[in-house]
């Protein structure tokens, strides 16, 4: 009877190793990008300590984004020191995803201003992949376009824009439509402000948000389509209405004829200012509208409501239980009698029991 030695094994475990080329064991090398580098004669490597540039030969940081995104290798990180970056950033490919990290300063608060917008269309397989620490300025167009992805996250990202309102009605990040769909995107610690249009907007099939701030904007998260399976957490939302004719919204799921099935929404802050404005008959300035054709669980709780609340939907109730709509009194609503906190406009919306504050601060149901 013939026995294999632990030798044996380690031997045969080192030529096994031996066969595979180094490419696939070995990270893919970093990419700098920094002001004053330089795209013609630099590959964005760099031998002294980011975000230092220079040393023998090519070892240095490239000048634009756009250069270290087509240098970088497929999994590999592009790091981005602090500066102003006027760019538009096209990335269309089917075989390789990168990660964009930019420098924070000492209290992690993004630096790179990227001044103009990051395009990514990627048709193949792909996950895991991440944008963090930018500090994305509207331009010229929406500030970050996504289509056909998968797996990928923004986190600690600020996004402004640049005080456009209607006048330049762009978005944050936008998620276009696409053959291979978009899913898994994942949105935290991110802030969205300054007169953007809408902050997250467009198609996707689950679409999770987290401690994140939507303030002085427009609208805050229309997810039109493409799935749905929204989870929102530990969020605020502070919306402007712009328009009699203009819906302004905290969170508007679904649409008219879209489907988006499950939508869940817990510990949040919304806040509606109609800005001196009747929204005209089918406009909506709104905390949550759920549009006609949503499916599925829909719920809102442990939030705090100033705002009302829209259920669009023929058969599908909105669970909007714990919930403070503004008042001790419960929302007003037909079955409320004496309600005297937010409205819920229409639809079936349960909403008993709510929340209530003692003037210690704590809560309880009512």
């Amino acid at each position: 009877k013939s026995t294999i030695t632990k030798l044996s094994v380690i031997t045969l475990l080192v030529l096994t190793l031996a066969l595979i080329p180094l490419s696939s064991v070995s990270a893919a090398t970093p990419i700098y990008v920094q002001p004053g580098g330089d795209d013609t004669n630099c590959d964005g490597t760099a031998d002294v300590a980011y975000p230092g540039s220079g040393g023998p030969g090519l070892a240095c940081a490239v000048a634009t984004i756009q250069k270290g995104i087509d240098l970088v290798d497929a999994g590999g990180t592009v790091y981005v020191a602090a500066g102003t970056y006027t760019e538009n950033i096209t990335f269309i490919t089917t075989n390789k995803t990168f990660n964009l990290s930019g420098e924070v300063d000492l209290d992690g608060l993004p630096l790179p201003v990227l001044q103009g917008s990051l395009s990514i269309d990627h048709s193949g397989a792909d996950d895991n992949w991440f944008v963090e620490n930018m500090n994305f300025q509207v331009n010229s167009s929406t500030t970050l376009l996504l289509k056909n992805i998968n797996g990928y996250t923004i986190r600690n990202c600020r996004f402004d824009g640049n005080d456009g309102w209607l006048a330049n009605p762009f978005n944050g990040v936008n998620l276009i439509s696409g053959p291979n769909g978009n899913t898994n995107v994942t949105v935290e610690d991110s802030l969205f402000t300054n007169g953007l249009y809408v902050g997250v907007n467009g198609y996707v099939n689950y679409l999770t948000v987290t401690d994140s701030i939507f303030e002085d904007v427009k609208s805050g998260i229309n997810l039109q389509g493409g799935g749905g399976n929204l989870l929102v957490e530990n969020s605020e939302f502070s919306v402007v209405a712009q328009g009699a004719t203009n819906d302004t919204y905290g969170i508007r799921f679904a649409s008219s004829s879209g489907a988006a099935d499950n939508m869940i929404v817990s510990g949040s802050i919304f806040n509606v200012d109609p800005n001196g404005f009747t929204p005209d008959p089918g406009t909506y300035h709104s905390a949550i509208v759920i549009r006609a054709a949503a499916t599925g669980d829909l719920m809102v709780g442990d939030s705090f409501i100033n705002g009302e609340v829209v259920n669009l939907t023929a058969a599908t109730p909105l669970n909007a239980t714990c919930n403070w709509w503004s008042d001790l009194s419960g929302p007003t609503n037909i079955g409320n009698p004496g309600g005297e906190g937010q409205p819920i406009s229409a639809g079936t919306v349960n909403f008993a029991p709510w929340l209530v504050y003692d003037t210690d601060g704590n809560t309880a149901t009512g």
